[in-house]
């Protein structure tokens, strides 16, 4: 829903001096205040119902994992119920830590009139390459958090005599 609305707004601009193309898009009057709606509608579609969706359904799942009991080997529940929320927990941190200062730019464009400085640009950058970052680092978490993938990582990079 959210790339369809964004679509209806999509259009190609080419530069008149040098003819290059970019996509860019383009609010009708008043178009600053459909920017914001674009931002605000971005912000709850894109973070807000996400993130809190994603909050609600792991502790439940966390609620009913920790309320599971087997009669045999409870030690070796205990110790996978462990691994499980501690990686639930690092990959909502991480996931937290990557796309929260994109949403608070946000929320600072909207609220505030700052000047587009070469250290804001950059800030900018940073702060999208973060969350981007988010993608890339979700299988590495996955992978290096899971033991039986450790292990085998480790047998991997082992030096052996020749």
């Amino acid at each position: 829903m959210y790339r369809l609305i964004i679509h209806v707004f999509a259009g190609v601009y080419m530069n008149p001096t040098d003819g290059r193309k970019s996509c860019v898009l383009s609010f009708p009057s008043p178009e600053s205040l459909w920017f914001k709606a674009s931002r605000i509608y971005t912000l709850i579609l894109g973070f807000a119902i996400p993130v809190s969706t994603i909050c609600i359904l792991y502790t439940m799942m966390l609620y009913k994992l920790r309320n599971m009991r087997l009669n045999s080997n409870a030690k070796v529940l205990d110790k996978a119920k462990k691994k499980v929320t501690i990686m639930v927990f690092i990959v909502l941190a991480v996931c937290l830590f990557c796309w929260t200062p994109f949403h608070l730019s946000t929320i600072v464009a909207l609220t505030t009139d700052l000047r587009t400085t070469p250290l804001l640009i950059g800030i900018s950058y940073f702060i999208t390459s973060l969350s981007y970052a988010n993608s890339c680092l979700n299988p590495f978490l996955y992978a290096f958090l899971d033991d039986s993938f450790r292990k085998a990582f480790k047998k991997m990079l082992e030096c052996r005599p020749a």
